[in-house]
C-alpha cells in the first residue's frame, strides 16, 4: 500500500514539473506587443529574431489587417466673429454653455480678461458662429485648413468679420452623449463670403455663412492605424508590423549618417500606429496600398527575381488598373526593385506609376518618365504626373510645368501653377489675400487666368505686356484711367483723402495697386472683365466659373 502511494506521488511531482516547466515565460515567446519589443531589444541573432516575430505567419499587412484614417476627419466648435458693426446681434438665442465655451477660448487662446471676454461675446457688433472644417488624411503639424463658418445668432451678415482664435476638435455621439475629442486644430482669420467654396457652409444667404481659406492650422498629426482582424490578432504580429514598416521607411529621405524616422509604432496586440513620411503627403492612399502589400517574408530579403520579373510584366502589359498595382508592389520592396521600375517601358500610365514609385523611393531621378507622362493624351495621366512634378527639383521639372499652365483641362492648368509656386519665386509669385489669391508665373506667354469656383485666384502669365488702348473703368470708389500713352492712373476715394498711383499701363501693374487699395474679388474681376470689354487686354482670359 505504502509503495502504491509512493508511485502515486512520484507521478503527481513529475505531472506538476512537466506544467511548471510548459508555462514558464522564457521557454516559449511572449504574445503581447511590449513583451516582444522589450525582448527585441536584447541582443539576438537573425534567427532568434524571427523566432520571436514568426514572419511567416504574415502572409501580407492587407490579407490580415485593414488601413484606417484615409477618410478626412470632421472637427468642429464654436467661435467669436468682431467686426460686423450694424451687422452683428445680441446673444440672447444662443445657449449658456456656447458662450461660456467662446469665453473660455478667448480667455486661453488669446489671453483675454474674464472682463474683456464678456464685453466681447456680448457686444452688438459681433456674432457666434458654428466653426466646421476637415482634416485630411495624413495631415502634420502646421498643414492648413479651410475653415466654414455659420452664424447660430440673429447677425445680419458676417461680411467683414474676424474670427478669434477658435480650437476645433472631433466629437463624436456614445450613449446618447456627445463627447469631444481633444484639439485637432486652431483656427482664426478674416471670413470671405459670396464666394463659391464648397460645403454646405459656403452657400449660406445673405452673408451669415462663410469660409476663412486656410485659416486653420493643424496642431497635431493625422496617423494611419493598422487594425489586424479578430482572427489574426497578435502581439508577435502586431510588432512584426510594425518593424517591417520602420525597416522599410525609416530611411526614407534621410542622407547617410541622418536621423532615422520611426514611422510605426504597435500600440496594441491589435493596432499599429503609423505616421504618413512627408513624401507621400500628397500621395496618402498610394502609400496605404504600399502598406497592403508588405509581407512577412520580406523580413528574410527581397522577393525573387522571378517575382520581380512577374510584376514588371504587369506593369507593362496588364490594364491601368493592373499596373497601378504591379507599381505599387515593386515600390514597397524598395530600393532592390529599383533596377526593375527603371526598365519599364510600355504605355503613359506605365511612364507615370513607374515614374511615381522612383521619385517616392528617394535618391537621384531622372524625370525624363515623368515629363513624357505630362505631355499624354489622357487628362489623367496628365493630372497625375503634373502633381508629381512640382515635387520634383530642376529646370527640366519646371519647363514641364509652364507647358501645362496653358492646359486644355482647368483642373491641370491650375495644379501646374501651384507647382510653379511651389518650385521657389524663380518661376513663380504667390500673393494671399483674404479672399483670394493672385499668381504671377514667370517665363510665360501672356494670358489671364480667372477662377471664381473655391478659393478665388487671379494668375498672370506674360508680365509686363502692355495694354491697348486707352483705359477708361470705374468701380466703387475706384478708378483706371490712361493718363498717356503707356501708363494708367489707378485712384481710390475710399478713405479720408483719395489717393492715386500712375503706374505703366500692364494688368500686372493694375493688379498690384488694387491689391494696395485692397480690393475685394470681385471688384478685382468686374475690373478685369471691363478691360476685357473694352479690348485693352491684347490676349486670352480664362474665365473659370
Amino acid at each position: 500500500m505504502l509503495a502504491k502511494q509512493g508511485a502515486v506521488r512520484l507521478l503527481l511531482g513529475v505531472f506538476i514539473f512537466c506544467v511548471a516547466v510548459s508555462c514558464t515565460p522564457a521557454t516559449r515567446a511572449p504574445d503581447d506587443a511590449a513583451l516582444v519589443r522589450t525582448e527585441l531589444q536584447k541582443p539576438h541573432t537573425q534567427a532568434e529574431r524571427a523566432a520571436l516575430l514568426n514572419p511567416k505567419a504574415l502572409s501580407s499587412i492587407g490579407r490580415m489587417a485593414t488601413i484606417a484614417g484615409l477618410e478626412p476627419e470632421p472637427v468642429f466648435g464654436f467661435g467669436l466673429v468682431t467686426g460686423l458693426g450694424a451687422a452683428g446681434s445680441d446673444k440672447a438665442g444662443v445657449s449658456g454653455p456656447v458662450l461660456q465655451e467662446v469665453r473660455k477660448n478667448l480667455m486661453r487662446e488669446e489671453t483675454r480678461t474674464v472682463e474683456e471676454s464678456k464685453e466681447m461675446v456680448l457686444s452688438l457688433d459681433s456674432s457666434i458662429v458654428e466653426v466646421r472644417a476637415a482634416v485630411p488624411a495624413g495631415a502634420n503639424i502646421g498643414d492648413t485648413l479651410d475653415v466654414f463658418v455659420r452664424s447660430i445668432d440673429s447677425a445680419m451678415s458676417l461680411e467683414d468679420g474676424y474670427l478669434h482664435t477658435t480650437p476645433l476638435a472631433p466629437y463624436a455621439s456614445r450613449e446618447r452623449q456627445v463627447t469631444r475629442g481633444a484639439t485637432v486644430a486652431k483656427v482664426s482669420g478674416e471670413i470671405a463670403t459670396g464666394v463659391e467654396a464648397g460645403g454646405s457652409f459656403a452657400a449660406g444667404s445673405g452673408g451669415r455663412s462663410g469660409v476663412i481659406f486656410d485659416g486653420g492650422r493643424c496642431e497635431s498629426a493625422r496617423f494611419l492605424w493598422v487594425r489586424l482582424e479578430d482572427k489574426y490578432v497578435s502581439g508577435r504580429r502586431a510588432v512584426l508590423i510594425e518593424h517591417l514598416i520602420n525597416s522599410r521607411f525609416s530611411g526614407l529621405g534621410v542622407r547617410p549618417g541622418g536621423q532615422r524616422t520611426t514611422y510605426a509604432l504597435a500600440l496594441s496586440d491589435k493596432m499599429v500606429r503609423v505616421f504618413v513620411p512627408p513624401v507621400y503627403g500628397d500621395f496618402v492612399g498610394r502609400f496605404a496600398d504600399l502598406l497592403k502589400c508588405i509581407e512577412g517574408d520580406w523580413f528574410y530579403g527581397p522577393p525573387s527575381d522571378s517575382e520581380f520579373k512577374d510584376w514588371l510584366r504587369r506593369l507593362e502589359e496588364g490594364t491601368p488598373e493592373e499596373k497601378y498595382l504591379a507599381s505599387v508592389r515593386l515600390e514597397a520592396v524598395g530600393s532592390d526593385a529599383r533596377p526593375y521600375l527603371e526598365r519599364a517601358a510600355g504605355d503613359d500610365w506605365t511612364l507615370l506609376y513607374s515614374g511615381q514609385a522612383l521619385a517616392c523611393l528617394g535618391g537621384e531621378l531622372d524625370p525624363t518618365r515623368i515629363i513624357a507622362a505630362s505631355d499624354s493624351s489622357v487628362e489623367e495621366v496628365r493630372y497625375e504626373a503634373v502633381k508629381l512634378l512640382s515635387r520634383l527639383p530642376g529646370r527640366s521639372a519646371a519647363q514641364a510645368l509652364r507647358a501645362r499652365v496653358f492646359d486644355p483641362s482647368e483642373r491641370i492648368s491650375l495644379q501646374a501653377v501651384e507647382g510653379l509656386v511651389r518650385q521657389g519665386e524663380e518661376y513663380a509669385v504667390k500673393r494671399r489675400m483674404a479672399g483670394y489669391d493672385i499668381f504671377a508665373i514667370k517665363g510665360v506667354a501672356p494670358a489671364l487666368i480667372v477662377q471664381s469656383t473655391g478659393r478665388p485666384k487671379v494668375v498672370i502669365t506674360g508680365i509686363g505686356t502692355p495694354l491697348e488702348g486707352t483705359v477708361e473703368v470705374r468701380v466703387d470708389a475706384i478708378g483706371l484711367g490712361s493718363t498717356d500713352a503707356t501708363h494708367v492712373g489707378v485712384i481710390s476715394a475710399r478713405g479720408a483723402e483719395p489717393q492715386e498711383q500712375i503706374v505703366m499701363a500692364t494688368v500686372d501693374n493694375i493688379i498690384a495697386v488694387l491689391v494696395m487699395y485692397e480690393a475685394s474679388f470681385s471688384e478685382m474681376r468686374r475690373i478685369i472683365a471691363a478691360l476685357e470689354d473694352a479690348g485693352n487686354i491684347p490676349y486670352k482670359i480664362t474665365w473659370i466659373d
